[in-house]
């Protein structure tokens, strides 16, 4: 028997997952929390940071790996020597400066008080002002590749983060042999190899297939520094699937896994949950529902859409361009709830009930009917992703009145979600782009029956739930086959491990005729709120600026 791993490097922790090649049967998964999380606050050396930071340690990463690694092998159950192919995934854009031997710069002595030395996760939306100004200017001279991240750069994409790194700190910038993202790093460090992901800089990095990466004469244009940083980019891109190379003799010593064995090109989380998720049809849609939230699509044609951060190439099935969208708040809206909002007399309810506090509410906000609250809430608490992509937006709830009740607001909170789903949905069909097939993963798709149905419901749309609990980490174990080919124990072709592996569908949400009909109307009113707000007044963006989020 043989098994591919999948190792899926999340926001706040690292998951792995042996998985059998031959029919998709996971075998053995682990979970690896990192020590230092996301530091929004200060550095390890106690350094205060500013509002819209989140950074990372890198060194949380190779702990990540040797920990999940060791622990897959420790009881024997599962033989090293058995690894077919390795797949890895990341968030993105999660990047980092490195020197010549790809050490992050942030493990210098010298440098470790620099924020601008560490890892900058994809939630880092300190770079709003360099994100903004790389629109302005691609706009004044027509760039051909703003057309396909939505005519709107948004922060978390890599180049804003660099030249925020340029501005803010030259020395790091000067220092920096490479910019790397996560993923990439990863697959350097376990195999000694230099690849990048065509996948994640079509996606995150601005490169497109006729152009590369934008061009040193818009570059200049941002800063006379920056004309060079394409030196800082090389290396080899490649597609999803290809063997990077094998396993290091440094890493097989720390792991047991075999020197050689097969690694990988990176991906992002969510184009990797694609493909685990047993998807690789044109026209269907996945929904990553978890700390925040994710859209992926796949089409034979590439055709510009307003608000989507990335039209790309080969970046979740080889062959099709990836149509990608997301929220950036979804699980993380509950628990901020949950934490800020409920009263003490909810928790101690739930407790007598021997309820989590979650279901507790659940079951509340089962039971009201569509809209009667009269409260409707704008899902933007950590920014607005898509269609606007503009970070520094705030979240709103509007219609509340002294008998608002909380599971009427924990409810509006969810319906908003649902809301912003359907302007993203209906931004990509209305240019062109049909979705055919819905699909969600994650955990609240997991975990949370009543959010699932209020979006079927919102939607008007049938919703399956793939039977896996994480498809990223699966898509990654596929692609690990992939690397390896058939002559080594895997496949040749990403199709050939879909249908092998691929997870069959083990919920459906099927809309509510009469929800359905009193969401419409609502959904208008979201409507109007989101292009009123969003773009239209200035208020959210000066509320912006007096917490500190906007310059």
């Amino acid at each position: 028997m043989g098994y591919s791993i999948g190792v899926d490097f999340g926001s706040l922790s690292a998951r792995a997952m042996a998985v059998d090649v031959s029919d998709g049967r996971i075998l053995k998964e682990s979970v690896y929390g990192y020590p230092h999380g996301i530091m929004k606050d200060s550095l390890p050396t106690g350094r205060k940071l500013e509002p819209g930071t989140a950074l990372q340690n890198p060194q949380d990463y190779l702990d990540a790996w040797q920990f999940l690694m060791q622990d897959l092998f420790k009881d024997q159950e599962l033989r090293p020597d058995q690894v077919v192919g390795i797949g890895i995934d990341f968030t993105q854009c999660t990047m980092m400066p490195v020197d010549r031997q790809g050490i992050p710069l942030c493990m210098h002595r010298s440098f470790r008080d620099d924020p601008h030395s560490y890892v900058k996760l994809w939630m880092h939306h300190r770079a709003q002002k360099e994100a903004d100004d790389i629109t302005r200017q691609a706009g004044l001279r027509q760039e051909r590749f703003l057309r396909y991240y939505g005519n709107k750069i948004s922060s978390e994409l890599l180049f804003p983060k660099i030249l925020e790194i340029l501005r803010q700190s030259p020395d790091i910038y000067a220092s920096a042999d490479q910019f790397v993202e996560g993923a990439d790093w990863m697959t350097w460090q376990l195999t000694g190899t230099r690849m990048r992901s065509k996948s994640i800089a079509a996606v995150a990095a601005l490169w497109q297939e006729e152009e590369g990466y934008p061009s040193a004469d818009f570059l200049r244009t941002l800063h006379p520094g920056l004309a060079g940083v394409g030196q800082k980019l090389r290396g080899e891109l490649v597609r999803p699937g290809t063997c990077v190379g094998g396993i290091t003799a440094r890493m097989a010593e720390k792991t047991g896994l075999p020197e050689g064995t097969p690694v990988a090109c990176g991906l992002g989380d969510s184009h990797s949950a694609f493909a685990g998720s047993g998807l690789c049809r044109e026209g269907a849609m996945l929904m990553v529902i978890g700390t925040s939230g994710c859209d992926i699509l796949i089409s034979r044609k590439q055709v510009p859409v307003e608000g989507f951060c990335g039209i790309c190439p080969d970046s979740a099935i080889p062959g099709y361009y990836g149509y990608e969208a997301g929220q950036a708040c979804m699980g993380d809206h509950f628990s901020w709830f949950m934490e800020n909002c409920l009263p003490a007399s909810y928790h101690e309810e739930a407790k007598r009930q021997n309820m989590s506090v979650f279901r507790w509410m659940d079951e509340k906000a089962g039971g009201l009917k569509p809209g009667s609250s009269g409260v409707i809430a704008l899902d933007w608490w950590n920014g607005c992703r898509s269609v606007l992509m503009d970070s520094g937006l705030g979240g709103c709830l509007l219609g509340m009145t002294l008998q608002t009740r909380p599971e009427e607001i924990y409810r509006a909170l969810m319906e908003g979600i649902a809301f912003g789903k359907r302007m993203i949905i209906e931004q990509m069909e209305t240019a062109g782009v049909r979705c055919r097939h819905l699909y969600a993963t994650g955990g609240v798709a997991e975990k949370n029956p009543l959010i699932m149905q209020i979006m079927a419901d919102v939607l008007g749309r049938e919703i399956r739930i793939p039977a896996i609990a994480n498809g990223s980490c699966m898509g990654s174990a596929m692609y690990g086959a992939v690397a390896a080919g058939k002559k080594g124990g895997g496949y040749d072709a990403i199709e050939e491990a879909v249908e092998a592996m691929g997870p069959s569908v083990g919920k459906r949400y099927t809309p509510n005729q009469s929800a359905s009909a009193a969401y419409d109307p609502l959904f208008e009113m979201y409507r109007e709120m989101y292009f009123y707000l969003g773009k239209e007044s200035r208020i959210l963006k000066q509320l912006a600026v007096l917490r500190g989020q906007e310059e």
